[in-house]
């Protein structure tokens, strides 16, 4: 429990929270404990309405407000309806089910979840029915604003006590006030209860006109069950926020406090406990207490500005700061990844109002599938999750994902970090079509621009990306430029990076061009090294290919090269014909040397990869453009370069055909290819990972490696998940953003580069799953090994999309602005 880690100072002794022993109806509670009890089950409470709220007089009359702090505190130090051995045995039952979740891979959100109800009802008929709800609709002092006003005045009231404390016992009655107060304090490090706007979320009905049973408590009070909806949505899905000391993090809410995604939540949630307390005993010792401006505990706290911030998905309801009137409501309730969804309404005063806003919320996928299976990872890739901000496209959003350090409680894969930058505002409609990292922060982004009237110019931007501490994060436009280069007939597409002249070093960019009446080109754009503020400069020398192209990529036809050779491959559908084009410049991009090479072909490749270690191309056929759906085609291609005239020539591919035994059958099925040595035998495997489009049916393909440079026939893993363990690993609703090869790490601490990172969007929320094979080394069998499914509440907008025609290509849409950092 948060409290019974900190530590409690006396003049002769240290006690840790956990044996604070505050003695109620003969039992000695723990710090923590009473944190937990405080204001849920002890709390002023009226049949008729809400009683005096700790917080009501805070801003008007402070000492008021101090006074009815102590007197809820009383209730629990004198077990106020002789509750708290029934309290204690239902928290300690709560707590077994977590552990016992925990111990067996369960998910404890799923775990509390599926006992909610159960619990609702136990601690209804251990407090007394009527009280248990009457306090629950009047939890204004748990939520922002509420509970920074009511920790105050329990606070103030603990640093009375402690300035005027003379003895251990006196000191002690002290803690126990702050412990009690700190129940309010804690509650702002859960997501659930930072941005609800509880007060204006709230029916008016008197306890004395109902009968009721336990089993719908809030069904008869919709406009509280609409404040309880967004709780538990900010609860399960988080939230980047910051605190006034400039930290920020990625929080999570109730029921996900055991959540390894929630380590750094936890460990602020305790240090903000600890400050508490001690400026508790500082109070004791120098007989000063500081000014409620000056409150420690509160200045490690998230802030709200922060929990509706730009990147964090659209809260369900949110207070209208223009118009007291009114409220604004998310009313397309699965677009949680866009304001221009919600709508500005009146606030309901009457059942009938509130009740439709509940019943909507009710039918809504983010209700029916609020609990996504979570499971805590390592993973020491990180990435970064480009998008902008909706109201101003000019804003870019920036987001890290990498693994968290929280000390004491271990690492775990999560959001790290995040910034803004502004870049140049235009007027017209642009297309981001690339983001790559070129590695020491900078990212180069490429852009459409388009200028009207059917005409369009090239938008080059580059971003230098610096990570700091404590979640934070610089990112500064290094260049942005938009300028026109006579493309607007061309359709675009591919966009690498490298170095492709035999005599530079420089690195080059490389963009590829479509079009049907003429030769498609591809155009070499300079990036001078070492001056990271200067924009690609185009290379005079276009290169016309006469054939489209599918696949275009860097490869080294031998390994000793200090370059790499550019590869384009496509097919010409009316000759069936294939294509192959190798492509060096030379004398600085001056001049080129490009050997075509044709094969006759009656399919389209799907997928071609290179291997600059062994000098092979690999490519693939298979799906509904081949000529047999039943089954997958490898060819392994080995170019030859004459060194004398810079030709290259090959003599046919080494062709080898498999049953498909897996349900991938679409070419859209196929989200990622790779190779690896997964199974460390000294020979790369060729991996798959595909997808069907109800988003559920995954597999993981290895065709192992031989020691000729062939496959042998693919080790096909289902990835299924066991439902012992829980409920939505996957589901209809994920929808695929895009798929990574990633790192892994193990539980013993050893890695494996042949994981799989799926990014996923959830209802506006991005989401990420990681795969990968079943031990570091020795098989080549996959399986799920974790998963995060709302990061930090960040929207699943990014730059834009490539479609899935892209290249001509049967793809599925893919994301941009989510790279490898």
């Amino acid at each position: 429990m948060i409290g019974d880690t900190i530590n409690l100072q006396y003049p002769s002794q240290n006690v840790s929270g956990s044996h604070f022993g505050y003695t109620v109806s003969g039992k000695a509670l723990s710090f923590g404990t009473i944190i937990a009890l405080a204001g849920d089950y002890y709390y002023k409470w009226h049949v008729d309405g809400c009683p005096e709220m700790i917080s009501d007089s805070w801003d008007s009359n402070t000492t008021r407000s101090i006074e009815a702090a102590k007197d809820n505190a009383a209730l629990l130090s004198r077990d106020e309806g002789n509750i708290l051995d029934c309290l204690l045995r239902l928290i300690e039952e709560q707590k077994n089910i977590a552990s016992a979740a925990l111990q067996n891979g369960k998910d404890p959100a799923q775990a509390y979840h599926e006992t909610g109800t159960h619990y609702d009802t136990e601690y209804g008929k251990c407090v007394d029915p009527i009280r248990y709800l009457a306090v629950s609709l009047c939890s204004y002092d748990h939520f922002y604003p509420d509970a920074l006003k009511a920790y105050s005045a329990v606070h103030s009231a603990a640093l009375q006590a402690a300035k005027s404390a003379e003895t251990d016992a006196q000191l002690k009655e002290a803690y126990f006030l702050e412990a009690y107060g700190q129940h309010f304090m804690t509650d702002l490090f859960s997501t659930g209860h930072m941005r609800a706007p509880r007060r204006i979320l709230h029916s008016e009905f008197p306890l004395s006109d109902l009968e009721f049973s336990l089993a719908g408590l809030f069904n008869v009070w919709p406009g509280d069950q609409c404040c309880r909806n967004q709780h538990d949505e900010d609860c399960a899905n988080g939230l980047w926020v910051t605190n006034a000391l400039g930290e920020s993090w990625a929080a999570y809410g109730d029921k996900q406090l055991l959540d390894g995604r929630s380590a750094k939540n936890r460990q602020y949630a305790v240090q903000a406990s600890q400050m508490g307390a001690d400026e508790v005993w500082l109070t004791f010792d120098t007989r000063k207490a500081p000014e409620p401006s000056d409150f420690s505990a509160l200045k490690k706290v998230p802030t709200y500005d922060s929990a509706i911030g730009a990147s964090n998905f659209v809260p369900l309801f949110q207070r209208n700061n223009q118009n007291n009137a009114l409220i604004f409501f998310r009313q397309n309730v699965p677009q949680r990844a866009s304001s221009d969804a919600r709508s500005s309404i009146t606030i309901p005063t009457n059942y009938t109002d509130w009740d439709k806003l509940d019943a909507q919320y009710d039918k809504s996928g983010p209700f029916q599938n609020m609990y996504v299976f979570t499971k805590a990872f390592t993973s020491t890739t990180r990435f970064l999750h480009l998008g902008h901000y909706e109201q101003d496209t000019s804003i870019l959003l920036a987001s890290a994902y990498g693994n968290v350090d929280t000390g004491e409680l271990l690492q775990y894969w999560s959001m790290q970090s995040m910034s803004s930058t502004a870049v140049k505002k235009e007027t017209q409609f642009r297309d981001w079509l690339d983001a790559t990292s070129l590695g020491n922060g900078i990212i180069s982004l490429v852009a459409r621009q388009s200028l009207g009237s059917q005409q369009y110019a090239a938008r080059h931007t580059g971003l230098m990306v610096s990570q700091g501490h404590n979640g934070k994060m610089t990112t500064n436009i290094q260049w942005d430029e938009t300028l026109k280069d006579g493309n607007s007939d061309y359709t675009p597409g591919e966009i690498l990076y490298g170095n492709f002249d035999t005599a530079s070093t420089d690195l080059t960019m490389i963009k590829y061009f479509d079009i049907q009446t003429k030769p498609s080109k591809v155009e070499a754009w300079s990036l001078t090294p070492g001056n990271t503020s200067s924009p690609p400069k185009k290379y005079q020398t276009d290169i016309p290919i006469r054939s489209s192209v599918n696949f275009l990529l860097a490869y080294k036809l031998n390994k000793r090269d200090a370059y790499s050779t550019l590869v384009g491959y496509g097919r010409n559908h009316t000759t069936k014909t294939s294509y192959w084009y190798f492509i060096n410049w030379k004398d600085f991009y001056t001049n080129y040397f490009m050997t075509e090479v044709t094969e006759p072909n009656m399919s389209a490749a799907q997928a071609v990869l290179s291997d600059s270690d062994s000098g092979r191309l690999i490519r693939l056929f298979y799906g509904q453009r081949y000529t047999d759906t039943k089954h997958l085609q490898i060819d392994v291609v080995c170019p030859l370069r004459d060194e004398i005239n810079q030709s290259v020539s090959f003599s046919g591919a080494r062709s080898s055909t498999f049953n498909v035994t897996w349900p991938a059958v679409k070419e859209s099925s196929y989200m990622l290819w790779f190779l690896n040595d997964v199974d460390s035998d000294g020979n790369k495997d060729l991996v798959a990972y595909t997808s069907l489009d109800n988003n559920q049916d995954i597999c993981v393909l290895v065709f192992r490696g031989l020691a000729n440079g062939n496959f042998d026939t693919p080790t096909v893993s289902p990835i299924v998940f066991d439902p012992s363990k829980g409920k939505l690993m996957s589901a209809t609703f994920m929808s695929p953003m895009k798929t990574f090869q990633t790192n892994y790490t193990y539980i013993d601490k050893t890695t494996t580069t042949a994981g799989i990172m799926a990014f996923f969007d959830n209802y506006g929320v991005v989401g990420a799953r990681i795969i990968a094979p079943k031990t570091s080394k020795g098989t080549l069998e996959y399986e799920f090994k974790g998963q995060n499914p709302s990061i930090a509440g960040q929207k699943s907008t990014t730059l834009g999309n490539r479609p899935g025609t892209w290249m001509r290509l049967d793809r599925k849409m893919e994301t941009v602005g989510l790279l490898e950092f």
